[in-house]
């Protein structure tokens, strides 16, 4: 993931925004995925390449749960355990 954002990031010029089709469609109660993301890691791993301090977000903030609004969908018995941690 993390060589797809660099990827895609050159052709906008800028630095794009990360976001989640279940925090987009929370009002509709749409779709629920990403399923299990870890989506701080994939952060920490952009934040690590561009020099970034760690913690710093790329987009949405990663909020890990199963209720509408939350940006990563995570069931602790699915997704084999805690949310990942904050940086």
């Amino acid at each position: 993931m993390r060589d797809f954002y660099f990827a895609t990031s050159p052709e906008e010029g800028r630095f794009l925004d990360i976001t989640t089709h279940f925090a987009t469609d929370a009002a509709l109660e749409g779709h629920r995925d990403p399923h299990c993301f870890d989506l701080t890691h994939l952060y920490a791993l952009i934040a690590a390449t561009v020099g970034h301090e760690k913690g710093t977000t790329h987009g949405i903030p990663p909020t890990y749960g199963t209720e509408w609004g939350q940006s990563v969908w995570w069931d602790r018995r699915i997704c084999g355990g805690s949310e990942p941690p904050a940086d």
